[in-house]
């Protein structure tokens, strides 16, 4: 289950118009894999990227909101809406990291241009996905376990998970040369535990 195809999904329930501004990293837009899953839906679709990678370190940094937030924001967010041809009237977070900036986000885009999460919309894919093959657990018990996979420093990611998601993690596992090992993924013996971390 991936990012992409849940958001372009919500783009298309959401955007009548199909002219789209995307926030994505530098890495994500270079794949091209917004535009081509928006294209595969709409042909006609207008889609301007914009890469806005400085909002991963203040994400998490927690810095969602305030003046360092609202002007990078703004640096991001104005060649995107500020031009004498039709704005968009969707606006596409293609990262994981950048729902928390929502609040900020609406006080800076014009009334009436819509959000889509791409974070809520995969998380809400995943749970119907789970529902139908019956695999859904509604409520935590005292003998449940949160498990994250990652595939980049898991200190760091435990350190700032809290920031994201809720439950915190149990236990994070680092995974591996994903893409080199068959599309089987290697999992590290190794795991970090919250209480064998120390607060960054």
């Amino acid at each position: 289950m991936g990012v992409v195809v849940p958001g372009r999904d919500e783009r298309t329930r959401k955007n009548p118009r199909g002219h789209i501004a995307l926030l994505a990293t530098e890495a994500t837009i270079r794949t091209g894999a917004y535009p081509h899953e928006l294209c595969s839906r709409r042909p006609d679709v207008i889609c301007d990227a914009r890469s806005a990678s400085a909002l991963v370190a203040l994400a998490e940094e927690g810095w969602f909101e305030g003046p360092p937030a609202k002007a990078v924001l703004t640096r991001y967010l104005t060649p995107l809406f500020r031009r004498k041809t039709p704005t968009p009237d969707c606006l596409l977070l293609g990262c994981t990291h950048f729902p928390p900036f929502r609040q900020t986000l609406e006080s800076l885009i014009p009334s009436g241009v819509a959000i889509v999460d791409s974070a809520r919309t995969t998380a809400e894919a995943v749970e119907t996905l789970l529902t139908e093959r019956k695999l859904h657990v509604a409520v935590r018990d005292e003998d449940s376990h949160a498990d994250f996979y990652v595939t980049d420093n898991p200190e760091r990611f435990l350190r700032i998970a809290p920031r994201f998601v809720n439950p915190a993690p149990d236990s994070v596992f680092l995974v591996q040369d994903l893409a080199k090992s068959s599309g089987t993924g290697r999992v590290m013996a190794s795991s970090v535990h919250p209480a064998h971390t120390q607060p960054g």
